[in-house]
């Protein structure tokens, strides 16, 4: 940082946006995760871990999640990473697991 300038704190929170964001996790087999985001434009003040989810909105960041991953059936079967022995991986078995937990509370 090479020059700054103080800002009145009012006039900050007046600029700044709440919002909870609900998004997953691949490194942790799409470990569905939210939290509460303060930010003015892309600079993100403060960030706080939130309980789980509602399902319907697990249920959303999943389905959007397999769509880039590109489709169910891409995603889940056909291109799914596998073990040396052939069999897929642990984290898509997580993956799935989540999924069909996901959809049966939708369900429910």
């Amino acid at each position: 940082i090479r020059a700054f300038a103080s800002v009145d704190e009012k006039a900050l929170n007046a600029l700044t946006v709440e919002k909870d964001l609900v998004y997953t996790v691949p490194s942790r087999g799409h470990e569905v995760r939210a939290r509460r985001v303060r930010q003015i434009g892309a600079l993100e003040l403060s960030s706080t871990p939130l309980p789980s989810p509602p399902p319907d909105q697990v249920s959303k960041v999943l389905l959007q999640t397999i769509r880039s991953m590109g489709g169910i059936y891409t995603t889940l079967f056909k291109n799914a990473p596998k073990t040396k022995k052939g069999d897929v991986t642990k984290e898509v078995k997580q993956l799935r697991d989540r999924v069909r937990l996901a959809s049966s509370l939708r369900e429910g």
